[in-house]
Parts: C-alpha cells; sequence; structure tokens
C-alpha cells in the first residue's frame, strides 16, 4: 500500500464517521476491501503492541532529554 494510500485511509477515519465505526468494529474487513490480504492483517496486528511499546519508549526517552515547557514554546501567547 503506498504512503498515498495510508493517507487517504487516515484523511477518511477522521472525516467520516461511519468509516471510522465500520473500521473500528472490523478493521480486517475494511483493510480487505482495500486489498491487504488476511496474512498481511494478521502480520500489522501482531506487530502494532510491538510498535506502540517502542514508541512509547522512544518518546519517553525524547521528553527526558527534552522535556516539553509550555512558558518555553510559548503556549497561549498571541
Amino acid at each position: 500500500m503506498s504512503d498515498k494510500g495510508l493517507l487517504e485511509i487516515a484523511h477518511r477515519l477522521v472525516a467520516d464517521e461511519d468509516y471510522r465505526e465500520r473500521f473500528l468494529l472490523d478493521p480486517g474487513a475494511v483493510l480487505a476491501d482495500l486489498g491487504v490480504s488476511a496474512e498481511a492483517y494478521r502480520a500489522l496486528t501482531a506487530l502494532v503492541p510491538i510498535l506502540l511499546v517502542g514508541g512509547i519508549g522512544l518518546v519517553n526517552t525524547a521528553l527526558a532529554e527534552n522535556p516539553i515547557s509550555t512558558s518555553r514554546v510559548g503556549w497561549g501567547r498571541g
């Protein structure tokens, strides 16, 4: 699947409530409609927990090294 296809899916998940509900109820069926094989879907679902844990670890490491300060980035200032 191309990056463009992934962006279209992400956009549709944000913008289309019916599509989002269908995706939440049966993501395998939605991805199958897009041409993703059942084997690829199983592989993706097996990787998700690993990617989430790795992503959380990276974010925690980045925040520990460079804490975010609202006063530093100027949030809430016009």
